[in-house]
């Protein structure tokens, strides 16, 4: 039932006539965001299969709801409970199948609520999908790649806390065929990511492997926890590769620092009241522009939503959670010298419910916060408690004339 409410929560209704020009605008924000509430039929392989099933949808109608429908449910719970290598076309097997399914319904959920409700199986059951292991020894284990190129992947520390690790990508790192992963391994000049037939992938203008230097990695908001997980996994200690620390290089090219110049005021404080300093729409160097930029790269000229809230226990939200997005975004290297760059990375690794009010306060200047509403989550018990989590969604509306 939970999942259910969640992926129904996901959902948005077809706008515009069929095959319309709003409806077209509507299906590329839904695509760029990479729902997989959506793909429960057609997979991201499947792109132009897809785009003509949701452009043919009535107005009005649920995308999920219609997803959902298209989803043949006896077939998937065979495929998922039969003997691997085993004929799912088998009556015997999808006999076996169903018997096993009936089996788990009878024997219900004996694990203790402090299990079920553990971070790593709140991601496994997060929208339906295997979630990405967080393993003491990542070497070789799979990485995500976003719609973006960031590439993502997690690790259990020596003091068992997870650690998401984002790194910036390219749009190259995708996979091109349905099956297809990636993963993750450690090698003496850096890190790697490698495909599925062992290929070690390198970033556009890149002279070679490994995938990120140690030199590339350094400039990661997360570069001590690299570190330390890269001294893990090859027993050596870490010594920073000579030479300057250029941007990691990905699909863009830094625009230069006189792009910016003059430099304006910084980001909106906290319910800040003057703004007669801030120009309307921003120039390049003041603090708000780089919101401006993300909000017309994340939605078009169409709003959306976005979301707020703790990052662990809301994991399914990470395609439309503020921080994950928006900080990917400023470390583009296209941005490598923009002048508030630091400033907003660290407003955007503070979690506290002031900095949250401050990056909401930027988002509000440059388009219109139309709702907010609030979701909870149930977070397992903590000192013979019920902890449960709050998070935020923020409806954005349209981009305004102009900017």
């Amino acid at each position: 039932m939970f999942l259910t409410q969640a992926r129904i929560s996901r959902n948005e209704l077809a706008i515009g006539p069929a095959r319309s020009q709003e409806r077209q605008s509507q299906l590329e924000r839904l695509w760029k965001m990479n729902f997989p509430d959506l793909h429960l039929h057609l997979s991201r392989a499947e792109k132009e299969k897809w785009f003509q099933w949701a452009s043919r949808l009535k107005e009005g109608k649920s995308f999920f709801c219609s997803a959902l429908g298209k989803v043949d449910a006896p077939a998937k719970l065979v495929r998922q409970l039969a003997a691997s290598g085993a004929d799912t076309n088998d009556p015997e097997v999808i006999k076996k199948a169903y018997s096993d399914a009936a089996k788990r319904l009878r024997d219900g959920w004996k694990r203790s609520p402090e299990e079920h409700l553990a971070p790593e199986k709140q991601r496994a059951r997060a929208m339906g999908r295997v979630a990405l292991p967080a393993l003491p020894n990542c070497e070789g284990s799979e990485a995500f790649v976003w719609s973006s190129g960031n590439v993502r992947f997690y690790w259990k520390n020596p003091e068992h806390k997870v650690i998401a690790f984002t790194i910036p990508g390219s749009r190259t790192f995708l996979p091109s065929e349905a099956g297809e992963k990636r993963y993750i391994s450690f090698v003496a000049k850096g890190i790697n990511l490698v495909g599925s037939f062992g290929e070690v992938l390198v970033q556009p203008r890149s002279e070679g492997p490994p995938t990120w230097s140690k030199t590339q990695l350094l400039q990661s908001e997360q570069h001590e926890e690299l570190k330390a997980c890269w001294e893990l996994h090859t027993a050596e200690e870490w010594r920073d590769d000579v030479g300057a620390l250029a941007p990691i290089p990905d699909d863009y090219v830094a625009l230069p620092a006189s792009y910016y110049e003059p430099v304006g005021p910084p980001p909106l404080k906290q319910k800040q009241k003057n703004k007669d300093l801030y120009s309307q729409p921003p120039r390049p160097g003041d603090g708000t522009w780089i919101v401006n930029e993300f909000l017309n790269d994340f939605f078009g000229d169409a709003g959306g939503r976005l979301f707020s809230g703790n990052q662990e226990a809301f994991i399914k939200y990470e395609p439309e959670h503020v921080r994950v997005q928006l900080k990917a975004f400023v470390l583009r290297s296209k941005y490598f010298h923009y002048p508030w760059r630091s400033k907003w990375i660290g407003l955007l690794d503070d979690t506290s419910p002031q900095s949250t009010t401050h990056i909401g306060e930027n988002i509000q200047f440059c388009r219109e916060i139309i709702q907010r509403k609030n979701v909870t989550i149930g977070g397992g018990i903590v000192d013979g408690k019920q902890k449960n989590y709050t998070g935020k969604f923020w409806q954005i509306g349209p981009r305004k004339e102009g900017w």
